[in-house]
């Protein structure tokens, strides 16, 4: 649909919005999973695969949602809100690498969650998970819900060679990233909604007019 539409790729500016590459890229999505579905059988599809064409599934409504009025404002505001925040996204991108390897050099000795279980000759053994700080993967997952969502394991800090310099870095990501950073994407995504407010009618108009065109 999406090729015809575009005049089989000669009318460059339909692929300039991304609704419209959304919708070329979940049909395509659905072809290759139904396709092969068909060649694996039924329940033997690819995972990541089904994730994707799902995730894309989901976009695509939320394209057609754009014709209401109760909705078609708010997908505007959305929309603008994501083109908005890409500054946003990359420097908090940096600063979540930077604190990443400051923790990973302060808890890089310190071992995952451990606990006593029962072998089969009924002795107790204590096992223990994978360091949260022993890979550069794993060290920005921790970073991540260490200084976005601020959750953390005091006995991290207690296992620590350098204690007291793990409290003061922890503080100052906190601080940088909960406090200081996140109050400027709250600014951002108000300048954002005041900007779409400004031109609310002609945007619905618009809205309205590229689903139609989708339809």
């Amino acid at each position: 649909k999406e090729v015809v539409q575009s005049d089989y790729g000669k009318r460059k500016g339909h692929f300039r919005s991304w609704w419209n590459i959304v919708d070329f890229i979940s049909i395509f999505l659905v072809y290759i999973y139904t396709f092969s579905t068909l060649v694996r059988g039924v329940g033997s599809g690819s995972v990541p695969l089904a994730v994707a064409t799902t995730l894309c599934l989901t976009l695509k409504l939320l394209a057609y949602l754009r014709g209401f009025d109760s909705t078609g404002w708010l997908i505007s505001v959305l929309t603008q809100n994501v083109l908005d925040v890409g500054g946003f996204v990359l420097i908090i991108t940096v600063v979540l690498i930077g604190f990443m390897l400051c923790f990973r050099l302060l808890f890089g000795n310190v071992e995952g969650t451990c606990q006593l279980i029962l072998d089969n000759g009924d002795s107790i053994i204590q096992e223990c998970g994978k360091k949260p700080y022993g890979t550069l993967h794993d060290s920005l997952f921790s970073t991540f819900e260490l200084a976005i969502l601020a959750s953390y394991d005091q006995g991290h800090f207690d296992e620590s060679d350098y204690t007291t310099l793990a409290v003061l870095i922890f503080v100052l990501a906190v601080t940088i990233v909960l406090v200081i950073a996140l109050n400027a994407l709250i600014a951002v995504l108000g300048d954002s909604y005041s900007r779409v407010q400004e031109h609310a009618i002609a945007n619905r108009r618009k809205e309205r007019a590229e689903v139609r065109n989708d339809i």
